[in-house]
């Protein structure tokens, strides 16, 4: 009669490393959507637009005319990427989230869907919203280093009684080299007849 009896089995976990059912971590993936919520997709494409506007503002900063405030905000937005305040850190985060997003075919965009994954992105909106008002202000203030030129031409002039550059002596170097090669080759029994 005992073996007829049903008996309780446990679920979470106990055959296997799996993933509990009733975990948080579950609840937050499979949670239900409300009307007006931001989807997981929109989360993707929110994140790709954020990491694009800080290494717009990156670039920008490695433009800034003045070195110290250029300097100054390298330290305060972008940082050391080994710590993990660190704007370049929150960059790489978001960044490898969205390439762990894209590791997929079709994109999974419920990586977004954890909640710790949204918070990088909400954070790293929130750094880029100081960087573009302080590289705005000192944009205005300090103005921008201008880009690099292409040299197409150079054009030398010759200031009238300057003496004439000194060439470099090919003659001479041509014959000691090809006197060195005639004794080369008679030294190696070339020229000798049989």
């Amino acid at each position: 009669m005992d073996s007829q009896m049903i008996r309780p089995v446990t679920i979470s976990g106990a055959n296997g490393q799996r993933t509990p059912w009733f975990s948080p971590a579950i609840g937050e993936i499979f949670a239900k959507k409300t009307l007006g919520a931001v989807t997981d997709q929109e989360w993707y494409y929110k994140a790709q637009q954020t990491v694009a506007n800080y290494d717009s503002y990156l670039e920008r900063l490695r433009k800034l005319a003045n070195k110290q405030v250029r300097e100054d905000l390298w330290d305060q937005y972008v940082g050391n990427p080994g710590d993990a305040e660190s704007g370049v850190y929150r960059r790489n985060s978001v960044a490898g989230n969205i390439a762990e997003a894209e590791a997929y075919t079709p994109v999974n965009y419920m990586v977004f869907a954890v909640e710790r994954v949204r918070n990088r992105v909400a954070k790293l909106e929130e750094i880029n919203g100081s960087f573009r008002r302080d590289m705005n202000s000192a944009e205005a203030t300090y103005g921008l280093l201008p880009d690099p030129q292409i040299v197409e031409r150079v054009i030398e002039v010759r200031v009238p009684g300057e003496p004439a550059p000194a060439a470099f002596p090919t003659v001479p170097v041509l014959v000691v080299g090809g006197a060195v090669i005639i004794v080369g080759l008679a030294l190696l029994g070339v020229f000798s007849s049989k």
